[in-house]
């Protein structure tokens, strides 16, 4: 004899709720979004990461080149 199951008839008048299933990734990715504690702390690393990459453009003279005596020197 042959089993058979006998799953639940859906009808068009009771929607079921779809469930989105994620990953491990995307839950962590779904926690660390709504985190407002990471999301402060990730935007500072970003600005961070941002200055050293635009270092030269923020800061374009070379420290080498300067004099601390020739900038304390008076006028004349």
């Amino acid at each position: 004899m042959s089993q058979t199951a006998i799953l639940p008839v859906a009808y068009a008048d009771d929607p079921q709720p779809v469930q989105r299933i994620r990953g491990y990734w995307g839950t962590v990715g779904y926690r660390l979004r709504h985190d407002p504690v990471t999301l402060f702390f990730g935007t500072i690393v970003l600005l961070i990461v941002l200055m050293a990459i635009f270092a030269p453009l923020l800061a374009p003279f070379d420290p080498y080149k300067e004099s601390v005596v020739l900038r304390l020197k008076p006028w004349g």
